[in-house]
């Protein structure tokens, strides 16, 4: 399935380090195939590095990303989401962009950040099985499904999900084009 996202800006959210390396290759090649102009923001502007030993330069710092520039936000998961957890400028970003109405997509346990950021109490949301507990803690309605749809907000349970996850982004970007 291709999308044409010519007129779309959408942020990747890496961490600095072991992120899930085809969650991001993957995402990313689809979107450029899709069009879409794809920055990649991270807390260093040292080389990202995935878990498997892709390096990433990022285009700019989460410090300085406004939120209103981008249509679609994405955070790629791995161990290494762990950073953003309890991030508060993260999660003010993320806040922004809910408030606006923005695309936000967490795949594998970068989903937990969304939940900390308050964004998906009350609503059904996916992650990696590990996540479970804490996310229905925080007041998610856990599904265990392979990706989830809640109003602007897409979650993703691991990377075998990311195909179907990237679509669902790009079908939501589509529609408010």
């Amino acid at each position: 399935m291709k999308f044409d996202l010519l007129r779309k800006s959408i942020l990747t959210i890496l961490p600095h380090k072991k992120f899930q390396d085809e969650e991001y290759r993957k995402s990313k090649a689809f979107l450029d195939n899709c069009n879409a102009r794809t920055i990649v923001a991270s807390s260093s502007y040292e080389p990202a590095e995935g878990k498997f030993g892709i390096l990433v330069t990022p285009d700019i710092l989460i410090s300085d990303v406004k939120s209103m520039e981008f249509d679609a936000f994405i955070l790629i998961g791995g161990v290494g989401s762990i950073e953003y957890w309890h991030n508060t400028g993260v999660h003010n970003l993320l806040k922004n962009a809910n408030r606006d109405k923005k695309i936000i997509g967490a795949i594998c346990l970068a989903p937990v950040t969304l939940a900390n950021a308050g964004l998906l109490k009350g609503k059904k949301a996916t992650a990696y099985n590990s996540a479970r507990s804490f996310l229905k803690w925080k007041g998610v309605k856990y599904t265990g499904n392979p990706v989830e749809i809640s109003g602007n907000i897409i979650t993703a349970h691991d990377p075998e999900a990311i195909k179907e996850f990237i679509e669902a982004i790009a079908g939501q970007l589509a529609k408010y084009s």
